[in-house]
């Protein structure tokens, strides 16, 4: 068994824009699209498991990307509607960790650079209440 103790701090920031088409009275479809930014960082201690360790791990994550947005609204009432969305994010990750063995005087670091893209057929389904 493995042991985790330490702290997070992550942060995202969005802003977009939408877009709707009336199609019919009570069905509203739209597009969106969001630009963020995000931050992670963290710091723990690990100990045990099946080769015994003991390490402290720090990770340092930067993201930047744009999530475009496909989705449909079901007019209820006057305050009330439903929506279904489908996304795609697409993402820019700058990553920087260290590992350090306690009792030892190696740390491994380890930085990287990747792009990443996931998609998502049905990633929301919101009620909505307007007042």
């Amino acid at each position: 068994m493995q042991n985790k103790s330490g702290k997070i701090l992550e942060g995202l920031f969005r802003i977009g824009f939408e877009k709707e088409f009336v199609v019919k009275k009570i069905i509203k479809p739209y597009f969106a699209v969001d630009l963020y930014g995000g931050a992670y960082k963290s710091d723990f201690e690990v100990t045990g498991g099946f080769f015994p360790v003991h390490q402290r791990v720090k990770t340092n994550i930067l993201s930047l990307g744009g999530i475009p947005t496909l989705g449909l609204e079901f007019i209820i009432s006057k305050n009330v509607s439903i929506a279904i969305e489908s996304r795609t994010r697409f993402s820019y990750n700058i990553l920087d960790k260290e590992t350090k063995n306690i009792g030892s005087p190696n740390t491994a670091l380890f930085s990287d650079q990747y792009y990443y893209i996931t998609g998502n057929r049905l990633s929301g389904l919101n009620l909505n209440v307007h007042f």
